[in-house]
């Protein structure tokens, strides 16, 4: 992870308030112990610290796509509480680039490209992680279909596997369930000649 934290510029934007600039600057470190906290306490005081600064009042901060990249990247090696918060602080960002990317800023169509990055990894926790790390990444599932709806077959299918291990997951999984693909079929070929002929019919090529 460490790689990945130093690719990025973590230079203040000059509009940033003087108040906000050293708390911008304290995000990759507070990333990097994130990944290593030894407990649940220690990882929530962590969130705040990155949370606080990238996520203002739901709406997303320089910095929020940079802390996505490196937070998808340290949840292979993060300590389980670690791994929990960074699943729950990616639902929080990611949340918020859910939408139509053509009515959305310039910053969310970049976290939404990192968010999606780790689909494989939210499907591997779903799996394997603990009873939370499972709700976070259903919700984290959700986000990804919502942005590449061609993920929505397997994300339907994750959600049938990790509802049989129980009613929260069941609960959890049909609150965020996308619909299913659509599934009008093409037309024939016998069809497609027909409607070919009528438009060569009418007009007169």
């Amino acid at each position: 992870m460490d790689w990945e934290i130093e690719r990025h510029d973590w230079a203040a934007p000059a509009r940033l308030p003087e108040t906000m600039r050293s708390l911008y600057a304290g995000v990759p470190g507070a990333i990097r112990a994130l990944a290593q906290a030894p407990d649940r306490a220690a990882a929530n005081r962590l969130l705040y610290r990155i949370d606080n600064v990238v996520v203002i009042r739901g709406n997303a901060q320089p910095g929020a796509a940079q802390s996505c990249a490196c937070l998808v990247s340290g949840l292979i090696s993060a300590t389980p509480a670690g791994r929990t918060v960074i699943l729950e602080l990616l639902f929080q960002i990611g949340r918020g680039a859910v939408g139509s990317a053509g009515n959305l800023p310039g910053l969310y169509a970049d976290i939404r490209a990192e968010v999606i990055r780790g689909f494989p990894l939210y499907a591997e926790f779903l799996e394997t992680g603990s009873p939370t790390d499972r709700v976070h990444c259903v919700n984290l599932l959700w986000i990804c279909a919502q942005i590449d709806p061609t993920l929505t077959p397997r994300v339907r299918y994750l959600y049938e596997r990790v509802s049989a291990l129980g009613e929260d997951y069941r609960r959890a999984a049909e609150a965020n369930l996308p619909p299913e693909p659509s599934k009008r079929a093409a037309p024939s070929i016998g069809a497609a000649l027909a409607k070919r002929r009528a438009q060569r019919s009418a007009t007169g090529l």
